[in-house]
């Protein structure tokens, strides 16, 4: 039997660039879908998270462990989840995320729906290779969803605002006292569980809790 709290929400750590929580995100989706919860979407500094759990930079790991982990194996999930993948890192993936976590952080302060939207960004990056320092792709993304052009105006406007900026401390803060590793990472009452490998688990947790 499931032990913990019954769930009335998953909570979502991930980072704006993260290939992982691309191929989980639809799969993410389906799950919050059947059990009828909400997705707390936390973008967060991923290298501050991944620091203060002491888990290894990426680029000070083993070449053919990266190229396993992140190619060969994504290709592989990308397949079996059903999710469009170019199959190759996009050449602007070493380029900073702080300003794609910053502008979904707005967004969802100003009510936008993250689960398209967090999405929509991912997918511009893996599959189209898209530029996350650019903010012109943020408005492209709020223009593909109809956002009025003063919410739009309001979201891209306020990406350094205290607002902005101390929930995004927040969401790291809060990824860190919780023990996440990586992203992407799903809590749902006392549980955590790293990884969009761990979705089908999180389905099953979620379902024994109301056996």
């Amino acid at each position: 039997m499931f032990v913990g709290i019954i769930a009335s929400m998953i909570t979502h750590f991930f980072s704006g660039h993260s290939q992982y929580a691309y191929l989980g995100f639809a799969k993410l989706l389906s799950v919050a879908d059947r059990h009828g919860l909400n997705i707390d979407h936390r973008p967060m500094d991923l290298h501050a998270v991944m620091a203060a759990a002491g888990v290894s930079p990426f680029d000070s790991r083993p070449k053919a462990a990266l190229k396993y982990f992140f190619v060969v194996e994504a290709r592989r999930w990308a397949k079996y989840r059903k999710v469009e993948w170019n199959g190759r890192i996009p050449d602007t993936h070493g380029y900073s995320y702080e300003r794609a976590n910053l502008f979904l952080v707005s967004a969802g302060i100003h009510e936008q729906d993250l689960n398209v939207l967090a999405f929509n960004l991912l997918r511009a990056h893996w599959v189209e290779g898209a530029d996350l320092t650019d903010e012109t792709l943020f408005s492209r993304l709020l223009g593909e969803l109809n956002v009025a052009s003063d919410a739009a105006h309001s979201i891209l406007g306020a990406l350094d605002s205290d607002a902005v900026t101390s929930q995004y401390a927040h969401n790291t803060a809060a990824a860190i006292e919780r023990g996440v590793m990586g992203s992407p990472t799903y809590v749902v009452g006392d549980d955590m569980l790293y990884g969009q490998d761990r979705l089908e688990m999180l389905d099953w947790l979620l379902e024994d809790q109301h056996a």
